[in-house]
């Protein structure tokens, strides 16, 4: 019997530089003294929300590099979540988080050099298990399902298309992006968090982020899946 097909969350490694930076925000927030946008989602935000999806594994990955380890381990993906941040044609996977800024790593994101790379006829990588294994992009592809799609929950991800083309090309499954901000709203009870939502802004935030409708053009880009191209071979 076929093994039934997979939802990944995937959330990047965000940490506050300073965390009694984020108590004082968030008793801040609580007294309406000051605006939630001061506040950026970390790795634990990042986990509430995906578990609140109640659906698939979610697991915390700091590179595009161990994202396709992920994909390689897993086997037949439908979908694929990634909550995380990143800004116009740059989804980063690890950084650190400051009062009203977010600060991201560019060497392990996924950008548009990192993929050209990964996309190039000599491009391959190594997942390190028991030993270091060698791993092309084909190998990456026949781990999705025909209908596949991946979401991209990170702030400004789908504003430019050619970084959403590029992915697809490279992938070659259906790729979701929004074109602004994504909304965290944070729920603070006694300078604590009580709970935390995603949205297209504050006024729209949900619990369940598959409530979110992914066929909004006014919020969102998708570029869906072409036929598959094969990988172009090296010149002797």
């Amino acid at each position: 019997m076929a093994a039934s097909a997979s939802e990944i969350n995937i959330i990047g490694t965000f940490e506050w530089k300073n965390s009694r930076e984020e108590a004082a925000i968030l008793r801040e927030i609580e007294e309406g003294k000051s605006i939630a946008t001061v506040w950026n989602p970390s790795t634990d935000d990042f986990d509430l929300v995906a578990r609140h999806g109640k659906n698939g594994t979610t697991i915390r990955i700091n590179s595009l590099l161990q994202l396709l380890g992920v994909i390689i381990q897993t086997g037949s993906i439908s979908r694929i979540n990634v909550f995380t941040h990143a800004s116009r044609a740059f989804v980063a996977f690890q950084g650190y988080l400051v009062r009203g800024d977010v600060l991201m790593d560019t060497k392990t994101a996924m950008s548009l050099d990192n993929l050209d790379t990964l996309n190039s006829p000599e491009g391959f990588f190594l997942i390190r298990g028991g030993k270091k294994q060698k791993f092309f992009l084909q190998d990456v592809r026949k781990r999705f399902t025909t209908n596949a799609v991946i979401v991209l929950y990170a702030c400004h991800s789908g504003v430019d298309l050619d970084f959403l083309n590029t992915i697809q090309d490279t992938i070659q499954v259906t790729v979701i992006g929004f074109k602004r901000d994504i909304a965290y709203k944070v729920n603070v009870v006694g300078g604590r968090k009580h709970s935390v939502e995603i949205g297209y802004d504050l006024t729209q935030t949900k619990t369940n982020f598959h409530d979110l409708n992914l066929n909004d053009p006014e919020h969102v880009n998708r570029v869906s899946r072409k036929a598959p191209q094969p990988v172009p071979k090296s010149k002797p």
